[in-house]
């Protein structure tokens, strides 16, 4: 059973840690019982006790108690819709093999996360990679430090950064502010921690949306993400302007460092257009198509996170993309500002490394004269001076 659990906004007056910023850790007081004649069971007053408070169960609980009797305990709370964000990631830890049979996927979605998004990324992350993360958020409601701490997410597989405001009126009235940007330097900042801590290693999909600072300089930093696969810009001023020129392109497009970048209005009416069209759409979709497309290159690094291992999606005020027609249709008024980025084969890269390994670095011009093989009498004389 998969969970989608939709909350237009944070609950801010309780604080019992980010677990609890949208779901509620005690048991309904009867709403949701099973109407039986006489008292209850010693095994329902004993499971209902330990789940009177959820945010009072440890992890430590589970560790002696069989998936068969687990299995109850998780639809005891199925039947009274307590499956909260807590207990999915204990049980997907603990029953590793079974759980994800039973509820393979938890999604929370909202319009208004509590700022900062500190809490929401330290819930996400998973050193042991548990769970796959997948993570759409607003900048509106952001902070540079959080745009930072992506870095540290091990199991992200999915990332989508926008400038969405869902509702620019409420958000005023909220006091939102207008958030942090994507920057160039943001984005070395992650691949310095991923090559000194072996995070980010797993991300496969990247969009980014109305990020007007980022220039394509970052794409010599992305290539260094071995699985990252896919990345879609959309509308980000500073790209727009540095393809706005005429440029020399293939079939492939333009070769930016070892990727072959695609403008929307570069692709031909048909079904590339479709296909490219769709990776606009849900950001679930986009990975699970890349990821099941990973072994058409025998070249390609192949994913550590497989299908089998649940995913966790966060929607923090992520794009509405359930609407198709109206997202087609603004894509393709915005047709010269969306740019799709894949991985170039390798030989292109490497011909292409080449002659950038000997440009100059001063405005002087350098000649290397070829030299013809030398003999033990021309070393001679260079030494007596001759």
């Amino acid at each position: 059973m998969s969970i989608i659990f939709e909350s237009p906004s944070a609950q801010h007056d309780f604080s019992r840690g980010p677990h609890w910023y949208h779901e509620s850790p005690f048991l309904p007081l009867g709403g949701n019982e099973e109407k039986k004649a006489g008292a209850s069971s010693l095994k329902d007053t004993a499971t209902r006790c330990l789940f009177m408070d959820q945010s009072a169960v440890k992890p430590e609980l589970f560790e002696n108690i069989p998936w068969m009797i687990a299995r109850e305990l998780w639809e005891y709370l199925s039947r009274r819709d307590k499956n909260t964000l807590y207990m999915w990631k204990i049980f997907t830890a603990r029953y590793p093999q079974d759980f994800p049979r039973l509820s393979p996927f938890y999604s929370l979605k909202t319009d208004f996360p509590k700022s900062p998004l500190k809490g929401y990324l330290d819930i996400m992350k998973c050193d042991a990679c548990h769970w796959r993360a997948v993570l759409s958020l607003s900048t509106v409601h952001a902070t540079v430090t959080d745009l930072v701490d992506i870095s540290n997410q091990k199991n992200l597989v999915a990332l989508e950064i926008n400038r969405n405001m869902r509702a620019p009126k409420i958000s005023s009235d909220m006091g939102i502010e207008n958030g942090a940007e994507l920057e160039d330097g943001i984005v070395r900042s992650w691949l310095e921690v991923a090559q000194a801590t072996g995070t980010l290693q797993n991300l496969q999909v990247l969009r980014i949306h109305e990020q007007h600072n980022l220039t394509h300089q970052v794409f010599w930093m992305l290539e260094q993400l071995p699985r990252l696969k896919l990345v879609v810009v959309y509308c980000c001023r500073k790209f727009t302007q540095e393809f706005g020129q005429p440029t020399a392109r293939t079939k492939h497009g333009v070769q930016v460092a070892g990727w072959n970048a695609q403008r929307l209005d570069w692709i031909s009416d048909g079904p590339q257009k479709g296909d490219a069209l769709k990776r606009l759409g849900s950001l679930l979709d986009v990975y699970k198509d890349v990821l099941t497309s990973e072994d058409i290159d025998s070249k390609s690094t192949p994913p550590i996170l497989g299908s089998a291992i649940p995913i966790m999606e966060f929607d923090l005020s992520g794009l509405d993309c359930d609407d198709t027609g109206t997202m087609e249709r603004r894509a393709r008024y915005a047709a010269e500002s969306i740019f799709f980025f894949t991985r170039a084969p390798q030989r292109n890269a490497t011909k292409r490394a080449q002659p950038e390994e000997h440009q100059p670095r001063s405005g002087s011009k350098r000649i290397l004269k070829e030299r013809g093989r030398r003999d033990m009498g021309d070393v001679l004389g260079d030494l007596l001076g001759m």
